[in-house]
C-alpha cells in the first residue's frame, strides 16, 4: 500500500469541521447521557467530570485500567499522545480515547457494581426499541434489491445509503432522546 496517497488527518481542531463538532459538541452530549442514564457511586461521576474538563482545556492523561484485557496495549496505542491537547487529536485517535477513557472510568473492566455494565445500555435499548418496525421495513426493502424489482443503480444507492443510515445504530450520530430523523429515512419505510 501506498502511504504516501493517503488523505491529510482529519484533525479535532480543524475548524468548522465533523471532528472539531464531535469534540466540542457530540462527545459531550455522550458523556452527559453516561452521566444521566446510569446511577454511578459519586466516584464514578467525578471520573466522568474529570473527563469532560480534560476535554474542554486539559491534555490526554494516562489510561490507567489493571486487569483490562486490553491493558497493555493502552500504552502503545494512546502514549505517543498522552499528555497532548484533545484539539490536536486526529478523529480517529480522539473518539477511540474518549469511548475507552468512559470504560475506565466508570470501570467496566474492575471487579464490583461496574464490572461489565454497560455505560450505553439505556441509549442502545432505547434504539433498538425504537428502530423496529424499520428494520422490519428495511430488511424487506433489502430482500427488493435481491430478488431483481430494482435496477442495480439503485440497489447499489440505496446500500450505500442504507450503511449511512446504520450509522443511526450505533448512536455515534443519532441519540434516540432527540427525536430527529435521518434525511434517508424513506428508505425504511414501507414500500
Amino acid at each position: 500500500m501506498n502511504f504516501d496517497r493517503l488523505p491529510p488527518v482529519i484533525s479535532c481542531g480543524d475548524p468548522g469541521s465533523f471532528a472539531q463538532s464531535t469534540l466540542k459538541t457530540r462527545l459531550p452530549e455522550i458523556l452527559s447521557r453516561v452521566k444521566v442514564e446510569n446511577a454511578y457511586p459519586t466516584a464514578v461521576m467525578d471520573r466522568l467530570d474529570q473527563l469532560a474538563l480534560s476535554m474542554r482545556s486539559g491534555r490526554l492523561q494516562v489510561i490507567v485500567d489493571s486487569g483490562a484485557p486490553d491493558e497493555r496495549f493502552l500504552d502503545e496505542i494512546y502514549g505517543p499522545y498522552y499528555g497532548r491537547r484533545w484539539d490536536e487529536l486526529s478523529f480517529l485517535i480522539c473518539e477511540g480515547y474518549f469511548y475507552r477513557s468512559i470504560l475506565s472510568a466508570v470501570r467496566y473492566y474492575q471487579p464490583g457494581p461496574g464490572l461489565f455494565h454497560d455505560p450505553f445500555g439505556v441509549q442502545k435499548t432505547l434504539g433498538l426499541t425504537a428502530s423496529g418496525q424499520i428494520l422490519a421495513n428495511l430488511a424487506r426493502r433489502v430482500e427488493s434489491w435481491t430478488n431483481g424489482t430494482v435496477d442495480r443503480r439503485q440497489c447499489l444507492e440505496e446500500a450505500f445509503m442504507s450503511a449511512l443510515w446504520g450509522n443511526r445504530a450505533d448512536l455515534s450520530l443519532w441519540p434516540v432522546a432527540d427525536g430527529q430523523t435521518s434525511p434517508d429515512e424513506h428508505l425504511a419505510q414501507p414500500d
